[in-house]
C-alpha cells in the first residue's frame, strides 16, 4: 500500500466486523468498536473497502493478508511511536503502531483528522520512513559546526531554561526592532514567574514555555518562585548564569553565544517510543530535536545511576544529526525483559513473524522456526557443551533442545 487512506467511522468498523478482531486494552481503536453489537457493512462501504484493496472481491468478503496483519497490529500492538512536527506556527501530531518491534514494513500509522473526523490509514510503514520524516523537519539546509554546547540538568533547570530562552528572544525583538545593540540581559525570579504563566496559557508556539508543554508534557511548568529561586541558583552553580550582588541574574558568555545561534527557532520535532511490557508495564523513551537559526539542538530525558531523572541538552551538526535519525531507522527487533517463575529478568527479543518471546542471539524461533539473523554454524565443541546440558537433541544437526521446543534454534529443523 503506497499511500494513506481516509476511512469513515463505519468503514473502519466494518473492517473491524469482516476481520472478528477485538481491539484490546492498549489499542488506538478501543472505544470505537462495541463488540455485542453486529456491524452489517452498507454496500457503498463494501465497494469503497473493495476499490481501496481492502477487502478481497471474494464471497463473502475478506482482508488480504497484509491488511489483516495490519488492522491487528492497530487492536493490539506492542510499540507505540508518537511523532510531534512542528514550526512556530503549526503543530501536527503522527502515531504509527507495530507488533512486532522495529522490522522493516510492520508499522501502521494511524491518526484521525479533527476536521474531517476521517481516519487516516497507512499500512507498510518502516523505521526509516519515521526517521524521514523527522529528517525533513530538522535538517533544512546546514548548520554551522562552531557552536558546541552540552549539558545535564534537573527538569526544574531545564524549565527555568527555556524561561530564560523566552526572555532573551523577547530581548533579541525589542533590539531589533529599536535598533539598539545592547543586549544585556538581567532578570529575577519573578520574571521568569511570569514567563511561565504566561507561556502556559498563550498557546504561541513562539514562546518556548508553550512549545516545550508539547514536545515535553511530563514535565512540571508550575514551578513556585522558591523552586525558581533555587534552580536559578544551580544553574548559576553550573557557570550557565551568572549572580549579581543585587540578586539579578544574567546570562553566561556560553550561554549568550549558544542562544544567538538557537534563536529564533525555525522547526521542532520530538518522538515518543512507548513499549508495552506486560498489561501493567509500559518503557517510554522520549526524544526532541530543535533546529534553531544556526545550530540543531538535541533534548533527551536520561536516568541517572541512582534513577534520578535528568535533561541531556547537547548540540549537533547536520551531519551528526543525519547520522543520528539514521541509526533510529535502523533499529533491529526490540529488545524487552520477561521475568521467570523466579523472578529473575533474562534478555529476550521479539520474533517478527509470530510474536514470540525468544532468547536473544537465537537463530530461529522456537515457536514457528522463521530466521532470526543470518544462520553461522556452531563449532563442534559447542554443540558438544549444548548437547551435554540439554534434554534432547535435534536429528538434523545434533544441537541440544528442551521439551517443548518446536523448532530448533540452530538449524530451524522441526522437531520430533
Amino acid at each position: 500500500m503506497q499511500h494513506a487512506l481516509n476511512l469513515t467511522e463505519n468503514q473502519l468498523k466494518s473492517l473491524l466486523s469482516i476481520s472478528k478482531l477485538i481491539p484490546g486494552e492498549f489499542s488506538p481503536l478501543v472505544g470505537l468498536v462495541n463488540t455485542d453489537e453486529k456491524m452489517e457493512p452498507s454496500n457503498d462501504d463494501l465497494q469503497i473497502l473493495t476499490d481501496y484493496g481492502l477487502l478481497t472481491k471474494n464471497e463473502p468478503p475478506s482482508l488480504p493478508p497484509e491488511v489483516y496483519s495490519g488492522l491487528r497490529t492497530l487492536c493490539d500492538p506492542s510499540i507505540t511511536i508518537s511523532l510531534l512536527l512542528g514550526t512556530p506556527e503549526t503543530l501536527v501530531t503522527t502515531y504509527s503502531y507495530s507488533a512486532r518491534g522495529f522490522e522493516d514494513n510492520a508499522f501502521v500509522s494511524f491518526v484521525q483528522d479533527p476536521e474531517t473526523r476521517l481516519f487516516q490509514l497507512f499500512i507498510g510503514q518502516s523505521p526509516a520512513d519515521i526517521a524521514d520524516l523527522l529528517t525533513e523537519q530538522v535538517i533544512i539546509g546546514p548548520v554551522r559546526d562552531n557552536v558546541q554546547f552540552q549539558a545535564i540538568l534537573i527538569p526544574e533547570e531545564y524549565v527555568i531554561l527555556t524561561c530564560i530562552q523566552d526572555h532573551y528572544q523577547q530581548l533579541l525583538v525589542e533590539t531589533t526592532l529599536d535598533r539598539e545593540m545592547n543586549r544585556e540581559i538581567w532578570f529575577n525570579q519573578r520574571d521568569l514567574w511570569e514567563i511561565l504563566v504566561e507561556g502556559r496559557i498563550s498557546f504561541d508556539l513562539n514562546w518556548q514555555v508553550t512549545s516545550s508543554t508539547y514536545l515535553l508534557p511530563f514535565l512540571d511548568f508550575e514551578l513556585d518562585e522558591e523552586l525558581i529561586s533555587k534552580s536559578l541558583d544551580q544553574l548559576t552553580e553550573r557557570d550557565l548564569l551568572i549572580k549579581s550582588e543585587s540578586g539579578y541574574y544574567s546570562l553566561s558568555d556560553d550561554l549568550v553565544q549558544l542562544l544567538d545561534y538557537f534563536l529564533p527557532v525555525i522547526s521542532f520535532a520530538a518522538i515518543n517510543f512507548e513499549v508495552i511490557k506486560g498489561p501493567d508495564e509500559l518503557s517510554l523513551t522520549h526524544m526532541v530535536f530543535l533546529r534553531g537559526n544556526s545550530v540543531n539542538m538535541i533534548v533527551q530525558p536520561v536516568v541517572d545511576e541512582e534513577k534520578r531523572n535528568e535533561i541531556s541538552i547537547f548540540t549537533a551538526s547536520g551531519v551528526q544529526l543525519a547520522a543520528l535519525l539514521f541509526e533510529m531507522g535502523l533499529q533491529d527487533q526490540e529488545i524487552v525483559d520477561i521475568a521467570d517463575d523466579n523472578g529473575k529478568k533474562e534478555i529476550f527479543s521479539i520474533c517478527p513473524s509470530c510474536n514470540q518471546a525468544v532468547e536473544q542471539d537465537t537463530t530461529f524461533c522456537t515457536n514457528c522456526g522463521t530466521a532470526l539473523k543470518s544462520q553461522e554454524t556452531q563449532p563442534d565443541s559447542a554443540v558438544k557443551t549444548e548437547i551435554q546440558t540439554q534434554e534432547h537433541k535435534c536429528p538434523n544437526c545434533g544441537a541440544g533442545y528442551k521439551t517443548g521446543i518446536i523448532y530448533c534454534t540452530n538449524c530451524g529443523s522441526k522437531l520430533p
